[in-house]
C-alpha cells in the first residue's frame, strides 16, 4: 500500500514497460553506457599493449632464475605404513614424475 491507502499493482501506468526506440533507457543512461564501454576498450588496449611489451627471458636470464632455487630433499618414515600404503605411495611418487615432466615440455 502506499501512503495513500491506494494499492499500486504491476499494471499501474508506473509500472508497465516502456515500448520505445531506447529501450526504457533515457539520454542519461546511454551516455553512462558509452562511456562504460569507451573506458573498458580502453583498459583492454592497454593491457594489450603491456603484455606485448614483455620480453622472454633468454637461457642466461633463466638460468639465474632458477639458480634461486635448491633442491630440497624429503625425509619421510614409512615404517608406520603398511605394506599396501607404500605400494600405493610408490605408484604416486612414480604418477609425480611423469606429471612432472609433461608439465616442464608444456612450459
Amino acid at each position: 500500500m502506499s501512503a495513500r491507502g491506494y494499492r499500486i499493482s504491476c499494471y499501474h501506468e508506473r509500472f508497465s514497460p516502456r515500448i520505445s526506440g531506447d529501450l526504457g533507457m533515457g539520454g542519461e543512461g546511454m551516455k553512462l553506457t558509452a562511456c562504460f564501454i569507451l573506458i573498458l576498450l580502453g583498459v583492454t588496449s592497454l593491457s594489450m599493449r603491456a603484455q606485448k611489451s614483455e620480453t622472454v627471458p633468454d637461457l642466461a636470464q633463466l638460468e639465474k632464475m632458477a639458480s634461486r632455487f635448491a633442491p630440497t630433499p624429503l625425509r619421510v618414515d614409512t615404517s608406520r605404513l603398511s605394506s599396501g600404503d607404500r605400494q600405493a605411495l610408490v605408484k604416486l611418487i612414480e604418477a609425480a614424475r611423469i606429471l612432472n615432466d609433461v608439465f616442464m615440455q608444456q612450459m
